[in-house]
């Protein structure tokens, strides 16, 4: 019988973890906490806010982390960050505890590695738990590691009345205009991002009959504030245009647009599976970008909208289900 989440887990005593502003993350420790029937502990203001409107229906605590308090009622911190085990087993061996256990999450499913292999996920975790057979590859060291599947389509599936409603008060688009949306990733080593180069003039180049929304990368805030802040004064300055920040919600978003316009972010294998139109920026091709379809310049992208990408759908059907498999903890309550 293949392993569930449920039999390797019950007889630890489980809490999600989320130290920081990285709000982000929420989209995956929310579903995450609620399927595993454990509570998700924030120690950042900002974080414990966005988790409180966007996911009503987790267990959420919002304290200073306190790691000894911790190791007193639970022996396994479900993680996002791949070197949140490093850290914290060193933390707890300096205070002679050694009974923590550490369950290591990817935020999100990307082609991160595909040029530089430092980019892969720390593999070095007690458990890790995997959306699919392409990620179960990068980890094929790790004899812990567990396949999970899609459980935030399922999180979403499951309370998708009251996600749809908040997003469309959210968004308030035109109803009867199709909807792009931009998505792009961060700069980071290997790929960089399109954002610096296209937000202003994708803007700018919005046909009368379209939406866009713009949905801008945390750490892009970070590390280039100055710019982050400039395109959110953009926000809804037309209709037809939102430019969000502070939302992590991902599925509910994605089942609201007709196409995708990214790079390299972890979103694009989101999207597909909802078997739509695909377009990517970048001057490196990726492994994603064969479920849709690259375009040099906006131009051409905008040029290219009036192809309905038929042909490709086959394409994203098989990459879908590489990336994602059937999520085996469907019949949680």
């Amino acid at each position: 019988m293949k392993p569930t989440l449920k039999t390797n887990f019950t007889s630890f005593k489980k809490v999600a973890l989320l130290s920081g502003p990285f709000f982000h993350h929420l989209d995956h420790l929310s579903p995450l906490a609620h399927f595993l029937n454990c509570p998700l502990l924030v120690d950042d203001a900002t974080t414990y806010q966005v988790a409180k409107k966007y996911y009503p229906f987790v267990d959420l605590f919002y304290s200073p982390i306190n790691l000894k308090q911790l190791s007193e009622s639970y022996d396994m911190l479900i993680l996002s960050t791949k070197y949140a085990k490093e850290e914290l087993q060193a933390a707890y061996q300096a205070m002679n505890i050694h009974t923590m256990r550490y369950c290591y999450c990817p935020h999100g499913l990307s082609d991160k590695g595909y040029y530089d292999p430092t980019m892969i996920p720390e593999t070095n975790q007690d458990f890790i738990l995997l959306y699919g057979e392409r990620q179960k590859e990068q980890f094929k060291e790790n004899e812990n590691s567990l396949l999970i599947g899609n459980f935030r389509l399922a999180y979403y599936k499951k309370f998708k009345q009251f996600y749809d409603n908040l997003i469309d008060a959210e968004l308030f688009l035109p109803p009867l205009k199709k909807t792009i949306l931009y998505a792009p990733t961060w700069h980071d080593q290997e790929t960089g991002t399109s954002f610096f180069a296209n937000w202003k003039n994708l803007i700018a180049m919005l046909p009368a009959e379209m939406n866009l929304i713009i949905k801008i990368h945390p750490l892009l805030e970070k590390y280039y504030p100055a710019d982050v802040y400039r395109a959110l004064s953009f926000d809804k300055t037309q209709e037809s245009l939102r430019v969000l920040f502070e939302m992590p919600l991902i599925y509910p978003l994605l089942n609201r647009v007709d196409v995708y316009l990214g790079d390299y972010s972890s979103i694009g294998y989101d999207f597909l599976y909802f078997d739509k139109p695909l377009y990517f920026l970048g001057e490196r091709q990726v492994p994603l970008h064969k479920s849709g379809v690259r375009v040099d310049s906006l131009e051409q992208f905008f040029d290219k909208l009036k192809e309905p990408q038929f042909n490709l759908s086959k394409k994203r059907e098989e990459s879908y289900k590489a990336s994602f498999s059937p999520f085996y903890c469907e019949k949680w309550d």
